[in-house]
């Protein structure tokens, strides 16, 4: 199978259940609209995911998926105290007619 196949058939899948999971599906136009959405998303970005067959070994991104998960989750805690700060210090030093 080609790269620019995968790709699209990837897209076309993670688009569907992101589709999915943002729809309470309570009819099958529900259904059948997520499938043409997911479809043209992955006609016109599909090729755009995957663009080179994979170089290193899966234990090897494996791990750097799991460095990046725990990089994202100390950068976003650091903001939520960033944020909770600035929402908590009596002196606001921001400007909120800008």
């Amino acid at each position: 199978m080609q790269i620019k196949t995968r790709s699209r058939i990837t897209v076309f899948v993670l688009s569907l259940l992101v589709w999915i999971a943002l729809t309470s599906i309570r009819d099958p136009q529900e259904l059948i609209a997520g499938l043409i959405v997911s479809a043209l998303v992955a006609m016109i970005a599909g090729q755009f995911l995957i663009t080179t067959e994979k170089q290193k070994h899966p234990v090897h991104r494996i791990l750097a998926a799991i460095l990046y998960f725990f990089n994202f989750l100390w950068e976003m805690i650091k903001a939520n105290i960033q944020v909770a700060y600035l929402v908590l210090h009596p002196i606001c030093q921001s400007n909120p007619e800008l």
